[in-house]
Formats: C-alpha cells, sequence, structure tokens
C-alpha cells in the first residue's frame, strides 16, 4: 500500500481508536493556526502518505535517542507506584515508543495520548496500535498544537511531559503547566525524565512542589552511548 485515500484510512482504522481520520481532526483541539503548523502543508485527502515508512518504522527515528528509551521510561513508572487504574495524560507520546509498553499495561480506557506532529500520531493510531494490539483498551490519541489540556475533560492521576515543556517558549511552559495544574487529580502527579521548565516559585503560582527527583540510567543503553544520551534526571512535581 503506496498511499492511503480517506476511504483507505477509515479502513485501516483500528476499532475502539480515536485514530487520525478526517473526522477525528475535526474533533480534536487543533486550532485554525495548528492546521497549517502541524500538517506540515499536507492536506486531509492527501494520498502522500506512504505505508512503507511505516514499515520501515521510520517514525521509531523521529525522537534522536532509540526507540527503546521507551521501555526505560516504562520500568521507571512502574517504580514509581503506577497503577493499571490510573488515567494517564501521556502529552508529547510521539508514535508511541513509551505507549506500546503503557497502554498494555492499564486498564481500558485510561490513556491519553496527545502530540502536535500529525505523522507521528498517524503512524501511532495506524501501525503500532494494530501491531501491538492495543485497540481493545480503547486508548485515546488525539492531535493537537493547542495547549489546551484541560479540553480533555477529565482529571490525571499521571501527566507525563517527555521534554515538550523544553522545547516551548517560557510564556508557553507556564500556560501548559496551568493547564497541567487544573486537569490533575487531587493525589495526581506530574513527571518529566529533565529539569522542570519552570522554577519553583512560578511552579508554587501555579499550585505545584517538586516532590522529588532521580537519577535513572537506561540498562539498554548504558555504555554503548554517552552518559548524556543514556541516563535521564526525572523530576516528580505534585499539589502544594
Amino acid at each position: 500500500m503506496d498511499s492511503l485515500s480517506d476511504s483507505a484510512r477509515e479502513a485501516h482504522r483500528p476499532a475502539g481508536t480515536d485514530a487520525v481520520t478526517p473526522e477525528v481532526w475535526e474533533k480534536s483541539l487543533v486550532s485554525a493556526t495548528g492546521w497549517r503548523e502541524l500538517r506540515d502543508g499536507k492536506t486531509v485527502n492527501d494520498s502522500a502518505i506512504d505505508y512503507k515508512r511505516f514499515l520501515a518504522e521510520e517514525h521509531h527515528r523521529f525522537y534522536g535517542r532509540p526507540w527503546c528509551v521507551g521501555r526505560t521510561y516504562f520500568d521507571f513508572l512502574l517504580s514509581k507506584g503506577l497503577r493499571t487504574s490510573d488515567n494517564i495524560l501521556d502529552f508529547g507520546c510521539g508514535s508511541g515508543r513509551l505507549a506500546v509498553w503503557l497502554v498494555p499495561f492499564l486498564d481500558a480506557g485510561r490513556y491519553t495520548g496527545v502530540d502536535h506532529h500529525w505523522e507521528a500520531i498517524y503512524a501511532f493510531a495506524q501501525y503500532e496500535v494494530p501491531l501491538h494490539g492495543l485497540a481493545i483498551k480503547r486508548p485515546r490519541i488525539v492531535l493537537d498544537g493547542s495547549l489546551n489540556v484541560s479540553a480533555l475533560s477529565q482529571p490525571f492521576d499521571v501527566i507525563l511531559d517527555c521534554f515538550v515543556s523544553f522545547h516551548l517558549p517560557k510564556v508557553d511552559r507556564r500556560k501548559l503547566y496551568s493547564e497541567f495544574s487544573a486537569s490533575l487529580g487531587p493525589d495526581g502527579r506530574i513527571l518529566l525524565p529533565h529539569q522542570p521548565t519552570l522554577d519553583g516559585k512560578v511552579l508554587a503560582e501555579l499550585g505545584l512542589r517538586i516532590t522529588s527527583d532521580h537519577e535513572v540510567v537506561s540498562d539498554f543503553l548504558a555504555g554503548h552511548l554517552p552518559e548524556k544520551k543514556s541516563k535521564d534526571h526525572w523530576h516528580i512535581i505534585a499539589r502544594l
């Protein structure tokens, strides 16, 4: 299959998944500005999607670090008490590097993944979900560039910020964490594998505080890549 028409996209949509289709795009949180930015010039009925790129797993190389980092992230979450009943927001989910481990562990309907890169999201929904049999867990996969997290309309027990805020301007970092704070359940936590991008004073203004930090070395990467590529410095943020 070299390309996907609208009808083919619908035919290949995993049942029970908010996969990337024109209908889901219209229901998602993407702003008018975001359409041009996120779709990289492509249109809804564009036939330029080459399924062979998914088969070659090019989306596994979107990140600058190996795909196996997702397993290291998942193991860390387990070590910090992740529960099958937790509602998870994987903000910046990409093409599912962490989700392929996380979704099978969680109860059905507990995973929400959001990303602004439509090709990554499409690869997640149309390749990784069927490949790993994830549709039965009803993952919610959303194309979004607005940072409007509270529009997802549910409290989350765990919110993951995997280098999303790291790449945002300061004003957008504050907006994002304000949205995180509004969307966090009473005992919820925000976890990020890097230094917080807001200082303690600003976090306090948003009703948040850093509760702990942890250096984690990937068993899969240690000794094979430079230390800065094989180690993450996780921080956990909770309500005041």
